[in-house]
């Protein structure tokens, strides 16, 4: 195929020969900055949520049912109001385990 490159076994599109050519001729500084401001756009977005875990099934179903749809595939943020912890995953799946707890259990209905 002429005017195409592989990289990766994948084709590269004949649009970005002129943009590599042109980073090509740029100092590392400058191509390091392009690489981050290119990184920046795929950080993954998330959804914070702030509740009480005394009140995590009425807390949490009120903000589910607040946020779009595209939120819900989104990493969820917890905070656990009126405690200390920082979410770096460990929040995050109690809170998992208190919500399908209260969705489950006999008070709240749900199925009998």
């Amino acid at each position: 195929m002429a005017g195409v490159a592989i990289a990766s076994g994948a084709p590269i599109a004949s649009w970005w020969f002129g943009q590599l050519e042109h980073l090509q001729s740029l100092s590392f500084s400058l191509k390091y900055a392009w690489l981050v401001t290119e990184l920046s756009g795929l950080t993954e977005k998330h959804t914070k949520m702030k509740i009480f875990r005394a009140k995590v099934f009425q807390e949490s179903i009120h903000v589910l049912m607040l946020i779009s749809p595209d939120q819900l595939c989104t990493k969820t943020k917890i905070t656990l109001l009126g405690e200390s912890a920082i979410d770096a995953g460990g929040v995050t799946r109690e809170w998992y385990t208190l919500l399908t707890t209260e969705i489950f259990s006999d008070e709240q209905g749900l199925f009998m």
